[in-house]
């Protein structure tokens, strides 16, 4: 008997979820803590802007 190892298991079960990998936020929807500092004024200038 041929056994897999438990991180291949565990990869096979997390395939076989429903809806593996869907609800994974896009950037814009990160926590600020989670972005560059660059990254985030960037984005403050860009909503400042299209607010304006």
């Amino acid at each position: 008997m041929v056994r897999k190892s438990p991180q291949r298991e565990s990869l096979i079960r997390l395939r076989q979820m429903p809806a593996y990998g869907t609800e994974a936020p896009s950037i814009g929807q990160l926590p600020q803590p989670y972005l560059e500092p660059e990254i985030a004024s960037v984005q403050v200038s860009c909503t400042n802007a299209i607010v304006l």
